[in-house]
């Protein structure tokens, strides 16, 4: 009896589920369709503006009632010509409501993948774009839903569209009259050089984690530039500085140098009458006069270890 009222119930739910045009299971392989009655996958959810959402229990899509909806809506969207999600987040207070969307939109007959986002005074859905990508080309786009390039950056008038930040280098730029480039440097640092590649810089010893990649960079710069000892920092390997190239020290800064490493000048140094290097353990200078710390301004050309 028990196996009878369970055929019964079965046989009840699937003519319920068919009458409504859902299909569970279908006879093509056990798949489920939701507003069709020929589903092709495994689980097919069909209708325009229709969606499977993820809310809270408090905050949700209710149909009735004010809606304070948390959560996140996937299917097809008329307005945007395609599938993606939409994101709602009410913010507690009166009726604030941070939106956003991904997915795909008709561009123009390029439907790439677009970012939007949107702080709304009533419910609704983001339709700011921030970053577009194309599917026709890869370019991305920065404000703009057509780049022509690889990276396109469309900034609002006073604002800054690019800004690099927390770089491995801090490189100071002086006006010219000829144009500016951003190129990359030999530590894979982005920087701004004038246009032909002659690179206007100085760096900074703080900016670094160790002395040896501070002296690696500037001998890597294009021309002249200037380290700045900004910071106490201890050599512990051996390392030239290049010529045409200035280290200059700060007030109260110096380097250490351990024992058995070697410090190389072939440029120039720029420093006032306090102490610049100091060393320790069996560390010495090699040359005229050989002293434990040194001084300027008779550094230039001397090996220190």
């Amino acid at each position: 009896m028990r196996k009878y009222l369970i055929s019964i119930g079965i046989l009840i739910l699937f003519i319920n589920i068919s009458f409504a045009q859902n299909t569970f299971p279908t006879t093509n392989g056990s798949k489920i369709g939701i507003g069709t009655s020929t589903p092709q996958t495994r689980l097919d959810f069909r209708g325009d503006n229709q969606s499977i959402s993820v809310t809270g229990n408090s905050f949700n899509y209710a149909s009735t009632g004010t809606q304070f909806p948390i959560g996140a809506k996937f299917g097809y969207w008329t307005a945007t010509g395609a599938a993606g999600i939409n994101f709602h987040r009410w913010l507690g207070g009166g009726t604030l409501f941070h939106t956003a969307y991904i997915g795909q939109v008709s561009n123009n007959g390029d439907y790439g993948l677009d970012f939007r986002t949107d702080n709304k005074t009533s419910f609704g859905d983001a339709t700011t774009s921030r970053m577009f990508i194309s599917a026709i080309n890869g370019n991305i786009g920065i404000g703009t839903t057509t780049p022509t390039s690889k990276l396109e950056i469309n900034s609002l008038i006073n604002t800054s569209g690019l800004k690099f930040t927390n770089l491995k280098s801090t490189f100071a730029t002086t006006t010219t009259s000829g144009g500016k480039v951003l190129t990359v440097n030999s530590s894979g640092d982005v920087i701004l050089a004038i246009d032909g590649g002659t690179v206007l810089s100085t760096i900074y010893l703080s900016s670094y984690s160790t002395i040896e990649n501070a002296i690696n960079d500037l001998n890597g710069n294009v021309s002249i530039g200037t380290l700045v000892i900004d910071t106490n920092k201890t050599l512990t390997t051996s390392i030239a500085v290049n010529t045409n190239k200035t280290i200059k020290f700060l007030n109260g800064n110096k380097i250490t140098i351990n024992s058995a490493a070697i410090l190389t000048i072939n440029g120039a140094i720029d420093a006032g009458v306090y102490q610049i290097f100091n060393c320790t353990g069996n560390g010495k200078t090699v040359g005229l006069p050989q002293i434990e710390q040194a001084y300027p301004p008779d550094l230039s050309g001397l090996i220190f270890y």
